[in-house]
């Protein structure tokens, strides 16, 4: 899979601070075949890995004027394939600790409010893989991301 990120900015200030998510995770399922990372501006680029999700942080630091910042990445992707029938749902308890943070309430997933509709909405069906087929469909049917005009 090839893609690119073209990002451009007019800094108004005498400097901005930048963090960027845009370089491709590292993963057990991902391998970076090659990758290419331009700004217009000379600025010294920090890059940060986390250990635990693979995913890579940019920042930087750009004076005033345009800032172009392009990011070119071609990467394999290891597919799991498996008959829906073999997965199953993995209970809280047996979860690996990397992945608790994602259960977590956000301003984008109250997550802690929504047990009591959850269990109204798919408590009476079957783990398992129909079950997650249902809250995809739900979801899907029901929930729409618009953003605000700034």
């Amino acid at each position: 899979m090839e893609f690119e990120i073209a990002l451009n900015y007019v800094v108004s200030s005498a400097t901005a601070d930048f963090v960027f998510n845009i370089h491709a995770a590292q993963t057990q399922c991902q391998s970076l075949l090659l990758e290419n990372l331009t700004t217009d501006q000379a600025v010294t680029t920090n890059l940060y890995t986390e250990s635990d999700t693979g995913n890579r942080w940019l920042r930087l630091q750009a004076g005033a004027g345009q800032l172009n910042v392009h990011y070119s990445a071609t990467v394999t992707l290891a597919h799991v394939i498996t008959s829906p029938t073999q997965l199953a749902e993995v209970p809280i308890a047996q979860l690996p600790p990397t992945v608790l943070p994602y259960l977590r309430p956000s301003r984008y997933c109250q997550s802690d409010r929504l047990h009591r509709l959850a269990f109204y909405e798919f408590g009476h069906l079957s783990p398992g893989y129909a079950r997650i087929l249902a809250i995809q469909d739900w979801v899907r049917k029901r929930v729409t991301f618009q953003p605000q005009d700034l």
